[in-house]
């Protein structure tokens, strides 16, 4: 201060141009753009016709003298003119009840633009410089004089007003103490003096924390909350709340997470501080000597509010794009889905749309899947390889899906698998029935995959040809034959939703190919908004940054990361093996790409949120995490050559072949695989313009196919007596997806030099569209070799062909009985031993429960329970007592020993026996089994062979079935049976004798709880059974399980997937919407780049 006397001296003839160290303020602190910093310095200055105070002056405490005494407040990041002060000065001379004075505000870096002149606030003060972006200096603000408030820096104060009312609010160490200070004057009687002539030059892009939209949200929060009447606070506070809550979830429908969370946070808390806001709002009290309405017509108005921030959204919103000359004739359209950007953008353009060559794609490969799979029209399900039907009840399924208990023979603590609430979504897309839906998505996966496949292929070509071609590669991969024969339905879903992963996911890096892009030429580097001027050009003026159209330019899209999120999760449900491939790619993607990462790692949220409960009940056994979902079967993973070339297992020579077969079975291997992986290999060394994406998706596919090798090491479930490692069908498709990626680059960079309207400047297009078509016939010839083979293969029945063979077949009969099925979906819950005699004469036996084992209800959980051992080190456990007892009772129904099997199947909750149809042996198991004890013939269903255990209850007549639940005395006789109530009780008990017990068909554990009248029961064992003990007074009985992390995962779940679905939602722009979630002092900072 001293030396800016010093080097400008003031001419004014009333006031000394001697300058007094003044008292220091409450605070220091730090703003950015019109704010004071912490290099604020509080300056005392002699005003107009009063001495210099001297050393004995001051030292004599308050005087006189301080009321004639101004504090001039400058900051570290501001410079005033030489005649800013004199300004001040001659302005508060002029009028004497003005006790604060400010300067117009202008940007260091461009003199001439303004930053403010004057500052105003809402009634709820939110903080307004009412200037528009680039606005420059020329004098139209010059008239503003009387304003509600002046900015910290250069403001000066009159010293008794600034000691009075105790400086700057040490609660507002940020942006806002201005406006509060000026507040607080103006409701001292004061007025507030804006002075265009004094100007001062500020950094308004200085990078610091106290000057972030954070703290001047934080701000605006306590300085409402302060200056609001009492009466006002509590709905003032309730309904900022409300409002903070509601801007949670428009931000994320506006594509807007980061900025949206921190201004969440920063709104609770600006307002959970009581004891700083009882001091403001004493203090404010004490000083107060008018009312509220002092503010009255100072205030900005709602509309004024509410067109300025239209302005600059509509200034920093993205440009439209021009019409590409390159294109002629309609264009289809295409969302992107973020609020940046119109929600449509043209495709491409020519005179058909790529669309319809698409559809006429898709509508082929459906007719020759109907074709193919004609034989399963009109079936209920289809079953065989690792198929099941699905629970007819979407209730059903989604009870499946989120249970702890796996209800599984005599059941086992578990989470439902994640991948029933695909199931669920199936089902509901097919109307409620979702074996017909898994039944159509069989037929139509190669279509879909087509479709899928085409679409994807837009992210790195814009000509119709090579993207028509990518499709058709897709829809013919080995790998995709393979998972329909073996009915695979995760790994067949997984190969259908891999493209649009990698399609969100390249959107979600800003990566996807525009029409207007130059195929074969560097990309320009840089975001899609304009580019600001160097520093070394400050006086330049400097155009207004924008927000560029996201998903394309290098410009990142929440939208697109939450739909590859989402897709993700039906992905690695279907096919857990990728889950860590994910992990490690999503994560270094979002390392090494930096700004155009920061949206990427997004899509691991569904995931995680889908995994989440689910890992937390396989921590004893996490080798569950990677078991394939349906029923376990065993693979036979083959060489990695094989699976470079889309063939997950190892390819035996085909049958019916002319002599050298093997010969022309490798022959259609490299036919089939080869030309993509050439095309690719070639892509690795051609000087492309997207080189560096080229060599991403080779190691994509390397890290895939290290996936697909080690996923042999690991046993996660038994097929039969077999150890059955995880499938690496899913593995392989992504590495097959990344290579043809790769592949598809080089290929249309050859097709538009060979086609495009790069080459009609006088070049020679000869050598090129010979490449062109070369390349085309080998990529075509590979799927349409690979479909060929597999429709021979499958109209012949279920012969093997390069893919292997099919094991899937149509189903309309149940897996059990009307009768067993009607009994075990009721209240009785009856449990049903299924037999099948093997071709080498034992017998299998299965223990059921419901209407039968279904898709739904299969657990890798279960699968895993019997596995125990290291890595490539695993062996079969040994049978619990539960298994054990089933083993034993049925050994001793096939050894027509003439033992009474009852009091085992009154334990085992078993009422029905069904023996499966098959041969001679068959029914000669079946005439054994009519002369069992207990056991009451029913006869031969389209199930099989059925028989009815009866019960041995003492109550007798209670039920003609043996119930899952029953009651014992306390001599551990039957005594009656108990409804259940889904997987618990909830029914009423009569009276009994002391010491009986409640006794569960279900293994004993920790998390069952019962109740009876609202008291906790003591739970015990039964032998290997859940029991609880029962008092002898009648009463409602209630039985759960109960999982205490339940409440707090479901809530996670929840929030993270309703988070994510908020920013898939493609949302239509409108003009003035871009930055609708952002302040004024937000939306500058978006528009000068900071």
């Amino acid at each position: 201060m001293l030396d800016y006397q010093k080097t400008h001296p003031r001419s004014h003839p009333r006031v000394p141009a001697a300058v007094g160290a003044g008292s220091p303020s409450q605070s220091s602190p730090a703003h950015d753009a019109g704010a004071p910093s912490e290099g604020t310095s509080p300056s005392t200055v002699p005003g107009p016709a009063a001495p210099v105070p001297d050393a004995g002056t001051r030292d004599a405490g308050p005087s006189t003298a301080s009321a004639h005494e101004w504090i001039w407040l400058l900051q570290d990041d501001a410079a005033p003119a030489p005649d800013a002060l004199e300004r001040l000065l001659d302005a508060v001379e002029r009028s004497t009840t003005a006790m604060v004075a400010g300067c117009k505000q202008l940007d260091w870096d461009q003199p001439r633009k303004l930053v403010d002149v004057g500052l105003k606030a809402s009634r709820f003060f939110d903080r307004f410089a009412l200037v528009n972006l680039d606005e420059l200096d020329q004098g139209q603000h010059d008239g503003r004089s009387d304003f509600f408030a002046v900015n910290a820096a250069g403001m000066l104060v009159r010293r008794d007003v600034w000691d009075k009312l105790g400086g700057f609010d040490p609660a507002l160490p940020g942006p806002g103490d201005d406006i509060d200070f000026c507040a607080r004057v103006r409701l001292a009687g004061h007025r507030v003096l804006v002075v265009p002539a004094a100007r001062i030059f500020h950094v308004v892009d200085r990078a610091n924390p106290l000057g972030s939209p954070t703290a001047a949200r934080r701000a605006a929060i306590y300085t409402r909350l302060k200056h609001a009447p009492l009466w006002e606070l509590p709905l003032l506070a309730g309904g900022t709340a409300l409002s903070a809550v509601y801007w949670l979830f428009a931000g994320f429908l506006l594509k807007a997470p980061g900025h949206t969370v921190q201004m969440f946070g920063a709104t609770f808390a600006g307002l959970f501080r009581p004891v700083a806001l009882a001091r403001g709002r004493r203090a404010l009290a004490g000083s107060r000597v008018q009312s509220r309405s002092a503010h009255k017509g100072l205030l900005a108005t709602p509309a004024e509010a509410r067109n300025q921030l239209k302005s600059l959204r509509e200034a920093v919103g993205p440009d439209e794009d021009p019409a590409d000359p390159s294109q002629s004739g309609p264009s289809i359209l295409e969302p992107t889905g973020d609020i940046h950007h119109e929600a449509v953008t043209p495709l491409a353009a020519s005179r058909t749309a790529p669309l319809v060559s698409a559809l006429g794609l898709v509508v082929l490969l459906a007719v020759l899947s109907l074709v193919v799979f004609g034989r399963f029209l009109g079936a209920s399900a289809l079953t065989g390889g690792g198929l099941l039907p699905v629970s007819a009840q979407l209730g059903s399924v989604w009870q499946h899906a989120t249970d702890w208990w796996v209800s599984l023979g005599s059941g086992l603590p578990g989470r439902g698998d994640p991948f029933n609430f695909v199931l669920w979504l199936l089902g509901a897309a097919g109307f409620g029935n979702a074996s017909a839906a898994v039944l159509w998505l069989v037929v139509l996966a190669i279509p879909l995959s087509a479709f899928t496949g085409w679409l994807a292929a837009g992210a790195f070509s814009r000509n119709r040809w090579p993207r028509l071609v990518a499709g058709l590669v897709w829809a013919g991969a080995p790998v995709l034959q393979t998972a329909l024969g073996e009915g695979r339905v995760g790994a067949l879903l997984a190969h259908v939703l891999i493209p649009l992963v990698v399609l969100g996911l390249v959107r979600a890096a800003g990566g996807a190919v525009t029409a207007h892009a130059p195929t074969g030429l560097p990309p320009e580097a840089g975001r899609g908004a304009t580019a600001a001027s160097p520093r070394s050009t400050p006086k330049l003026p400097r155009p207004t940054f924008k927000l560029g159209r996201p998903g394309v330019d290098h410009n990142p899209s929440w939208t697109a990361a939450a739909a590859a999120g989402l897709a993700l999760a039906a992905v690695t449900a279907a096919a857990p093996t990728l889950f860590p491939l994910a992990v490690v790619a999503v994560l270094l993607a979002t390392i090494f790409l930096g700004r155009r990462g920061r949206t990427m790692w997004w899509s691991l949220v569904p995931s995680v949120a889908l995994y989440l409960p689910f890992a937390w009940s396989a921590r004893a056994n996490p080798r569950a995490l990677l078991g394939d979902p349906g029923v376990p079967l065993a693979g036979h993973p083959g060489p990695l050559w094989q699976q470079l070339l889309g063939f997950p297992n190892a390819v035996a020579p085909m049958p019916d072949l002319p002599a050298g077969g093997a010969a022309w079975t490798w022959a259609a291997v490299l036919l089939v695989g080869g030309p993509v992986v050439v095309a690719a290999f070639l892509a690795l060394f051609a000087p492309l313009r997207r080189s560096g994406t080229v060599r991403t998706l080779w190691l994509v596919a390397l890290l895939a196919l290290a996936v697909a090798y080690g996923s042999k090491l690991l046993a996660v479930s038994l097929d039969g007596t077999t150890l059955a490692t995880p499938f690496n069908g899913p593995a392989v498709s992504v590495a097959l997806f990344a290579l043809l990626g790769a592949a598809l680059l080089g290929f249309d960079a050859v097709y538009h030099r060979a086609y495009g309207p790069s080459g009609s400047a006088g070049r020679p297009k000869g050598g090129s569209r010979a490449t062109a078509v070369v390349l085309s016939i080998f990529l075509v010839a590979a799927p349409v070799a690979s479909l060929g083979l597999w429709t021979v293969d499958s109209l012949r029945g279920h012969a093997a062909g390069l893919a292997g063979a099919s094991l899937v077949a149509p189903s309309d009969a149940g897996t059990l009985p009307a009768t067993a099925a009607d009994r075990g979906t009721g209240p009785e819950a009856s449990r049903t031993v299924v037999l099948r005699v093997l071709p080498g004469g034992g017998v299998q036996a299965t223990l059921m429960q419901g209407a039968g084992t279904t898709l739904d209800a299969m657990s890798t959980i279960a699968s895993a329970a019997d596995i125990t051992g290291a890595p490539g080190a695993e062996a079969v456990r040994a049978p619990d007592a539960a298994a054990a007892m089933l083993r034993e009772t049925v050994a001793a129904l096939m050894a027509k020993s003439g033992v009474d099997p009852r009091p085992e199947f009154l334990q085992l909750g078993v009422g029905f026996v069904v023996l499966q149809k098959g041969d001679t042996a068959a029914e000669l198991v079946a005439g054994e089994l009519d002369a069992v004890p207990g056991l009451d013939t029913v006869g031969p269903t389209d199930s099989g062979w059925l028989w009815r255990v009866q019960p041995t209850y003492q109550k007798s007549g209670a039920t003609d079935v043996v119930n899952r639940v029953r009651l014992v005395n306390a001599k551990g006789d039957a005594v009656a049976p108990v409804p259940s109530h889904g997987t618990g009780v909830d029914t009423a008990v009569p009276a009994g004798d002391a010491g009986r017990r409640v006794v569960l068909a279900e293994r004993y554990d920790p998390g069952w709880h019962a109740r009876l009248n609202g008291k906790e029961l003591t739970a015990v064992k039964d032998g290997w059974s859940q029991a609880f003990e029962l008092p002898a007074a009648a009463g409602r009985l209630e039985i759960r399980y109960v999982e205490p992390w339940d409440g707090l995962m479901g809530l996670a779940q929840i929030v993270l997937l309703g988070l994510t679905v908020l920013l898939a939602v493609p949302v239509r722009a409108r003009r003035g919407w871009a930055g609708a979630y952002r302040d004024e002092a937000s939306l500058h900072k978006v528009g000068r780049g900071v």
